[in-house]
């Protein structure tokens, strides 16, 4: 299938070189005209220059705009404000301007900080903006989302407190494509075009944590709970790196480990405070296995091996067990399989045998698994099997032989799996993202089987909604030439196994836990969607669904439970452009718990839960990009973060793609199988 570039490169790309310019203002430019944007502010020198009020557009283009805010970066003058005078979707009526002018919510990764449920007192939540910044730059600032909320006027003027200008001109470099910007908890990670930076709440500036180039991609993590801790991985050296981020002021990563041979897992330990990660011992692809290592971030006295000749490596949910495979083997049809082992956590000794010839597990409950074990009967299938007490184990199969796939399961033992797939696209031969699965239910107790959907139409990043009740998936029709013609949204409730249809043009979903809020009808020139709430009805689907906002941008941050708003963005050119909070969208509603995300094998909870106000979550594998696999620009580049094993071990092409060569640390990790 034909790939576009990474959306958020595409954005910037249109917000240097477009947005950051005005002409004619026709309303029917894919992009905004390229010709002298409303100055905003006149160039200052090296220390920063003096401000000039934003002229808010070029004379002699239609209406000009409103002149926004000046924004002044440090070194520079102010950056460019107001609309070119094009004309674009207005603000749906009822929704609160935040900041006027030209700006674009950061991604792909999360938009907004976070902190644990627990943190007390909570913290102010920031929020990261792409603005334009003069001569074709981008430049990024912060503001208090949290003092915004309560009604304290943001400016972004520089006495304005709570806006922090951090980068005039962020990497916006189409062939960078380890370059991406998002918070992981309370930590900012974004790049310029040789340097990675953190940032903080309370810090004045970014801190340079990695250098970078195109021909030396680094893709760097914080921790996304409360410990102040990094991760970085280099791309052409394999070399991990990690160090704490608890001043704004410090020097570099230091030099964890070389992992020269790849890795299929680099993870923080559950308390933030340690880096766990495993080496393979050969580049070959028959030859898995792995030494499962851990050290105290800061502190490289504390390395130590946990575990050697294993792979597929997780922590329970409690941070009470190792599991892994141990002494894996990859036969001839490229199938991993190695006997599961549970181990103390974090010491890993006694390690105690739960099943041999294991290709895959799910973790569920206090202390139960669902494994895929290999079959004679059946080249192209597994036996599914449920361990009710990995302490004393006794499998029992409650599904033989067909299985390709552990797709999700949830604490009360509702299991989804895959039987079949299909790869519609020769030119993606090699790449799971191009998958599409059936998807079935059952029981742990091989009770209450549901066919979800009996051909491979589903993308593999499925999962279950937030109380367990449905199944969220996105359907995908494709043409005789493998082309996709429909995308669609779909919710099937587990009690009655019925099918709820809530939209056929989708681009990303939400569950926001009242109901579901979906973007629809993407634009792919304007890279803009409209917004839309379905409630959820008395039937357990979602009902008819509302408009919330016409046209808004495509990145978007889902204020839910409370105050229950969406935070979007215009910028289209036009006088109305800005940053907004939609009007109230539903009422509070009580959190539920999260149960685990699809194909995790033991802990998406393994990081601390977030407050209920912090972030809605994605229904999609990837949270960071939240759009279908099968038609998503391909993703920035991530560490290899393990929760658990390969989504379909079991496909065949899925085993074609593990056998073309030893798998790069920086290859493009599948949707499908990634909540790393």
């Amino acid at each position: 299938m034909r790939k576009a570039l990474p959306r958020t490169s595409r954005l910037l790309l249109v917000l240097a070189t477009g947005m950051a310019a005005c002409g004619g203002g026709s309303a029917k430019s894919s992009y905004p005209d390229a010709s002298t944007f409303g100055s905003g502010g006149a160039a200052g020198g090296a220390a920063g220059g003096a401000v000039a009020t934003g002229s808010g557009g070029h004379a002699g283009t239609a209406t000009g705009g409103a002149g926004g805010n000046t924004i002044v970066f440090p070194g520079t003058g102010g950056a460019a404000g107001g609309g070119s005078g094009n004309s674009g979707p207005p603000p749906a009526p009822g929704s609160t301007l935040v900041l006027s002018g030209t700006t674009l919510l950061i991604g792909p990764g999360a938009a907004c900080s976070s902190a644990p449920a627990a943190t007390t007192p909570a913290p102010d939540r920031w929020c990261g903006l792409f603005v334009p910044s003069g001569n074709q730059t981008v430049g990024l600032v912060v503001f208090n989302l949290t003092k915004a909320l309560a009604g304290t006027p943001i400016t972004c003027a520089t006495t304005d407190v709570n806006c922090v200008p951090l980068n005039a001109s962020v990497d916006v470099n189409m062939n960078d494509t380890d370059a991406s910007y998002g918070f992981f908890g309370q930590t900012l990670i974004y790049y310029d075009a040789s340097t990675i930076y953190a940032w903080r709440p309370g810090w004045a500036a970014g801190r340079a944590i990695m250098a970078h180039s195109t021909t030396q991609p680094v893709q760097c993590v914080a921790n996304p709970g409360d410990a102040a801790t990094a991760l970085c991985l280099a791309g052409t050296s394999n070399n991990l790196y990690a160090g704490t981020l608890d001043a704004a002021t410090g020097g570099t990563l230091p030099l964890v480990e070389a992992l020269t041979n790849g890795s299929t897992g680099i993870d923080f330990s559950p308390d933030g405070r340690s880096v766990i990660w495993s080496v393979k011992a050969s580049t070959s692809a028959t030859s898995p296995a792995e030494t499962l290592k851990m050290q105290t971030i800061g502190d490289a006295t504390t390395k130590k091996t946990i575990a050697a000749n294993i792979t597929q490596w997780a922590i329970s949910a409690d941070a009470a067990r190792w599991y892994w495979l141990s002494a894996p083997t990859t036969d001839a049809n490229m199938i991993t399989t190695g006997a599961l082992q549970t181990a103390p956590y974090p010491a890993g000794t006694t390690p105690a045998a739960v099943q041999a010839k294991v290709g895959q597990y799910l973790l569920f409950g206090a202390k139960s698994a669902l494994t895929l074990t290999a079959t004679a009967a059946s080249a192209s299938g597994a036996d599914m099997n449920v361990i009710p007490d990995v302490d004393a184990p006794v499998p029992a199969v409650v599904e033989p032989s067909d299985v390709i796939g552990l797709v999700g399961v949830t604490d009360a033992g509702n299991i989804l799996y895959a039987t079949m797939a299909q790869q519609p696209s020769s030119s993606s031969s090699t790449s799971s993202s191009s998958i599409l699965v059936d998807l079935r239910l059952i029981q742990a107790d091989g009770t209450g089987k549901c066919v979800v959907t009996a051909t491979p139409s589903a993308d593999p990043g499925a999962g279950f909604n937030a109380a367990a009740t449905a199944v969220e998936w996105v359907g995908v029709k494709l043409d005789s030439a493998g082309a996709v013609t429909t995308i669609s949204g779909q919710y099937t409730t587990v009690a009655d196994c019925a099918p709820h249809v809530f939209t056929t043009s989708l681009y990303s979903f939400y569950d926001v836990t009242s109901g579901l809020l979906f973007q629809q009808g993407y634009d792919s020139k304007l890279f803009t969607a409209d917004i839309d709430y379905a409630p959820f009805a008395a039937t357990g689907g979602p009902g008819t669904p509302a408009l919330v906002q016409t046209g808004a941008d495509s990145t978007i941050v889902p204020l839910f439970p409370a105050p229950g708003r969406v935070l979007y963005t215009l910028s289209s050119g036009a006088a109305t452009d800005g940053l907004y909070l939609s009007p109230v969208v539903a009422a509070p509603t009580p959190e539920l718990a999260p149960v685990r995300r699809p194909l995790a094998a033991a802990t998406s909870s393994r990081v601390p839960p977030v407050a209920a106000a912090s972030r809605a979550q994605s229904r999609f594998a990837s949270r960071a990009l939240a759009i279908p696999a099968l038609i998503a620009a391909p993703a920035p580049l991530s560490l290899p973060r393990t929760t658990k094993p390969a989504s379909l071990p079991f496909a065949p092409f899925a085993r074609a793609a593990r056998s073309t060569g030893p798998a790069h640390l920086f290859a493009p990790l599948a949707r499908a199988a990634s909540t790393r």
